[in-house]
């Protein structure tokens, strides 16, 4: 800044308008072309130092702009190389961070998956232990015969069920059989036949062993009600050949039988009649009067009338 001021200074000294004296006495022609000259001189010496000082202050001027974005460049590279040594710090940064993270995320997810399994089998000792009140309400409800019996085994039943859908496995396949059988049960008793022996069906599916008579004859009641004699017939007969000693299969065999009155049939119905009395002696004798006092041996009767009174007069 001192050196721009200096060359101004010059600049305008140059300027500066001397005072040219003329003797206008006794001059000649010599003197005036001189003096002429000597001013054409003066001038052309003031504007060649103008020209000098101009050179030279925009010189200057150009220098120091060259110097500033020589600095500034000098000073952006310095900062540009900082930057980029603290980028590369971030970076390792982040990467240590990243590595961190995901250590963290393994060790997170290890602990959600024990808690988890802990909440899983938290839940499924609970459940374990709703199954077994339940069946211990259903029980009581069927032994006691609450007014409410069938609304409360019911819903213990179908919870048992959701239970074992939730947790496959949780009971055993007799006992899930069973609880299928039970609901059947309860929707015969509310007279819904077709769900009675969708039930009553799941249950043979799942375990059609001996101990599933119970089940078997359900099914041919249901078909009995439902018109279906020739079915039931099926279901009792598979019953009696399970258990032959039962008096209700013979009873519900020679009602079904009478009612369908096939001559093929009316004579498998005097077979069981022999059965029933031959077999049971005085009980059989009683089951088959109670059997004509409901109708149930009409059809029979009409063939074989003279059979069935020597069969009451064997005992």
């Amino acid at each position: 800044m001192a050196l721009t001021a200096v060359i101004i200074y010059f600049m305008f000294k140059s300027m500066a308008v001397k005072n040219i004296v003329i003797n206008a006495k006794g001059t000649t022609l010599r003197n005036e072309v001189d003096l002429i000259m000597a001013a054409t001189d003066n001038a052309i010496n003031k504007i060649y130092n103008m020209l000098v000082v101009t050179t030279i202050f925009f010189t200057v001027i150009v220098a120091s702009i060259s110097i500033f974005q020589y600095l500034k460049i000098k000073e952006s590279n310095e900062i540009k190389k900082e930057l980029e040594k603290e980028l590369e710090q971030v970076r390792a940064n982040l990467i240590e961070y990243q590595l961190k993270f995901k250590q963290l995320e393994n060790d997170n997810n290890g602990n959600k998956n024990r808690i988890k399994s802990a909440i899983d089998n938290f839940d499924k000792k609970s459940a374990e232990i709703e199954v077994e009140v339940s069946f211990i309400r259903a029980d009581d409800a069927f032994r006691m015969k609450y007014y409410d019996s069938k609304e409360i085994r019911f819903d213990c039943y179908n919870k048992i069920l959701k239970l074992n859908e939730r947790y496959p496995g949780l009971i055993s396949k007799v006992r899930l059989s069973n609880t299928y059988c039970n609901l059947g049960v309860v929707y015969y008793e509310q007279n819904s036949l077709y769900k009675a022996k969708e039930y009553f069906q799941k249950s043979l599916d799942l375990d059609n062993t001996g101990e599933k008579i119970g089940t078997l004859k359900n099914i041919g009641m249901i078909e009995y009600k439902l018109g279906n004699l020739r079915k039931s017939v099926g279901y009792f007969e598979k019953v009696y050949c399970l258990n032959e000693n039962n008096l209700e299969t013979i009873e519900l065999l020679i009602k079904a039988l009478n009612n369908i009155n096939e001559e093929e049939d009316i004579d498998k119905a005097l077979k069981y009649c022999t059965i029933l009395v031959k077999r049971h002696g005085h009980s059989g004798l009683k089951c088959l009067d109670k059997i004509e006092a409901e109708g149930y041996l009409h059809n029979i009767k009409i063939k074989y009338k003279e059979e069935l009174n020597k069969l009451r007069k064997s005992l």
